[in-house]
């Protein structure tokens, strides 16, 4: 089952708070997020804990992609995003975030992590969903 999109009143506040907000990729996503067409992009968003176990998904992620060859089928950069967010998350205290993913009909993907407490973006990762940039792998 699909995670339910986000409301267009989540979206849109999110959208107000971070417009003019610098982090990775905003520049294309915020306008993707402001006119947040149902044709063109879906968006969810839900909340999670940030803790030790999420800080060690994201570094053993991170160390990953950096050790092996870019994948054609993943943006340039991801290796890099990742690593980003790793440093972020690291340098952020326990709390709660807010993980939003804005997925594209080519299959584009942003993974935006909203830190709660911090009231700021830790993080967005320019990736792609394989099931459609990559469908012969499924």
């Amino acid at each position: 089952m699909d995670t339910p999109r986000a409301s267009a009143e989540s979206v849109k506040l999110f959208v107000d708070t971070f417009d003019m907000c610098q982090f990775s990729h905003a520049d294309e996503l915020v306008p993707l997020m402001r006119r947040n067409d149902v044709n063109e992009i879906r968006i969810t968003c839900h909340e999670m804990r940030l803790d030790d176990r999420l800080r060690r998904v994201y570094r053993f992620r991170a160390n990953h992609l950096a050790s092996t060859l870019p994948s054609p089928y993943y943006p340039p950069g991801l290796a890099d995003d990742v690593r980003d967010l790793a440093d972020q998350l690291d340098a952020a205290s326990d709390q709660e975030i807010r993980l939003w993913n804005a997925l594209l009909g080519s299959g584009l993907v942003y993974l935006v992590f909203e830190l709660l407490d911090d009231k700021r973006v830790g993080g967005c990762v320019k990736s792609a969903d394989q099931r459609i940039a990559n469908p012969s792998a499924w």
